[in-house]
């Protein structure tokens, strides 16, 4: 049997700006298993970055922190 779900309204919060900054999870010897950036576009610009309307300097700086993402990933 199927319960029906109260519906509440929709509440838009205030756009609060906070600096980006990068945390990341570590294992025993000290290397990094889990990056994680907050308040950062990196998955935008990866995935808007064939529109022509989306920066260039942007989609450029983010497949530079890809590949350093890869590159770590690789050789640790």
């Amino acid at each position: 049997m199927l319960k029906r779900i109260r519906e509440t309204p929709l509440k838009i919060r205030s756009l609060t700006v906070a600096a980006p900054h990068w945390r990341a999870i570590y294992d025993d010897q000290g290397r990094i298993m889990v990056a994680i950036c907050h308040n950062m576009d990196l998955g935008d610009a990866w995935e808007w970055s064939d529109d022509a309307r989306y920066p260039e300097k942007w989609a450029t700086l983010a497949y530079k922190i890809a590949m350093n993402y890869f590159t770590y990933d690789l050789t640790h």
